[in-house]
């Protein structure tokens, strides 16, 4: 075995040794997990700007507000339950020996094709391949456990490597990761089993295949809206916040092409608007009418009798013409 080997295995074995102490520990004490202050500042912090963009009426922002505060309530959740358990000494059966612990440390390396151990800063991490989902490519993860943590409520950082942000939020590097913090979704309770029972292999690969699969009920940031929006009228690519839809084809346009129909308010895109041939107005599709001779589209305001100005002036000269001729035939 080369030296480096060697050196690599002698740090993988204090690992163990240190993970089963610390996992020996949680197990046989009663300990009250406290509540992630940081959690509670961003939980509150959410209320308030959900609260604002309510009264603001910005929709949109709202919505993605509160899928937010349900993710961040579920994490608290996690933590209030962890504490109850940690106070009615609740615990659960399994084998910490340090013989157990590195193989789980083996099976790890083997699976992620290598593993980092840092015994000075107690974290254990692997590195995942390019995760791609629904076209849009995110890059490789580092999923980092750190051991001094273990027995409180997400001990662990997911970290990007090949940082590709959603468009409106920098500390979205994944759907389902903001600020480094994983949406456990139906993973919570499978991941904190393993943690607790110190099925590390487990852990790691549960953190994996939640990172490769998407739900969008439950995303910080819409793969579709990734990039942002395409405006269904000029292409140009807007935050979703920075467009409208349209309430006749559900299609979405920036602030400069969308508009309201000058008659019904409603928020109509190029494709279902157009202007009033006479004053220039913008009408939706369903507000304007096609004057009977020209075939040009007008308002209701423009029209008369189904004619435009201009088409109507030329029917009544004609009327005139034709009135004279059809006197004299009379007489």
């Amino acid at each position: 075995m080369k030296r480096a080997d060697k050196k690599h295995r002698k740090r993988q074995a204090k690992m163990a040794a240190i993970i089963s102490r610390r996992l020996a520990l949680n197990s046989s004490s009663i300990r009250t997990t406290m509540l992630d202050t940081d959690d509670l500042k961003r939980l509150i912090n959410l209320q308030s700007k959900a609260a604002r963009s309510n009264s603001l009426g910005l929709n949109l922002a709202h919505q993605r507000l509160r899928r937010q505060l349900a993710q961040h309530l579920d994490s608290l959740r996690d933590q209030v339950s962890s504490s109850l358990n940690s106070l009615t000494g609740h615990t659960l059966s399994a084998d910490y020996t340090t013989s157990t612990i590195n193989r789980e440390l083996l099976a790890i390396e083997t699976e992620f094709d290598g593993i980092e151990i840092d015994l000075r800063q107690q974290t254990i991490a692997v590195i995942t391949p390019a995760i791609e989902l629904d076209d849009v490519l995110l890059g490789r993860f580092r999923i980092a456990l750190e051991v001094r943590y273990l027995g409180e409520s997400r001990p662990y950082r997911v970290i990007a490597i090949d940082p590709e942000h959603a468009r409106d939020c920098d500390e979205t590097m994944h759907p389902h990761v903001q600020s480094e913090t994983l949406c456990e979704g139906a993973g919570a309770g499978p991941i904190k089993h393993a943690l607790a029972e110190g099925r590390l292999f487990d852990f790691f690969v549960i953190v994996r295949q939640i990172l490769q699969t998407y739900n969008p009920d439950s995303a910080y940031t819409r793969l579709s809206d990734w990039y942002g929006v395409d405006c269904s009228d000029c292409g140009s690519i807007v935050d979703r916040d920075d467009s409208d839809e349209c309430e006749r084809c559900s299609s979405r346009s920036c602030f400069e092409c969308s508009a309201s129909c000058h008659d019904c308010d409603r928020t109509v895109c190029g494709n279902c608007s157009e202007n009033c041939e006479s004053c220039g107005e913008r009408y939706c599709d369903a507000c304007l009418s096609s004057c009977r001779d020209c075939g040009e589209s007008f308002c209701d305001d423009c029209l008369t009798k189904g004619y435009c100005d201009d088409c109507n002036q030329t029917v009544s000269e004609t009327e005139a013409e034709t009135q004279p001729n059809t006197q004299a035939a009379t007489l």
